[in-house]
């Protein structure tokens, strides 16, 4: 199970993790269709 979670919207920093199996940081992010 997860110790904790931020997610900050569509867009931005999400982070996640314990302290046994470690944590991550990722960056979520949209790009407009060119078509």
């Amino acid at each position: 199970s997860l110790s904790c979670e931020l997610h900050l919207g569509k867009n931005g920093v999400c982070y996640f993790g314990d302290e046994v199996r470690g944590h991550v940081l990722s960056h979520a992010f949209t790009l407009k269709d060119a078509q």
